[in-house]
């Protein structure tokens, strides 16, 4: 769940375990991430990016593409730029302590 609480400039993001609350000010833009299906599952996260930081904090976490569709009700409710941070692949095998796997990502999101 997404609520704004425009009064007191407030965005808040809950799910059945938490809730966070957030100035309004504060969040340059909210990020979709979708993860690919490698050698883990794929999934989703919906992030903010703040203001006076350069990553993406992920909010809530969801199957692959779970947030794409909402990415425009995303952005009138909260008035903020909803992007797509490029997708990568789920590199991580729970079962292996040998492979590795690395995730460049060039420039700002």
């Amino acid at each position: 769940m997404i609520w704004v609480d425009r009064k007191n400039r407030k965005i808040g993001f809950a799910d059945d375990n938490y809730c966070q609350v957030f100035e309004m000010d504060e969040i340059e833009s909210l990020v979709i991430q979708n993860i690919l299906p490698a050698k883990g599952g794929g999934s989703a996260y919906l992030g903010i990016l703040l203001i006076d930081r350069k990553e993406s904090y992920a909010i809530l976490t969801g199957a692959q593409n779970e947030f794409d569709e909402y990415k425009d009700r995303i952005s009138n409710l909260t008035n903020k730029q909803v992007k797509f941070t490029p997708e990568y692949h789920n590199c991580y095998n729970p079962n292996s302590h040998h492979g590795k796997c690395i995730r460049s990502i060039s420039g700002p999101l």
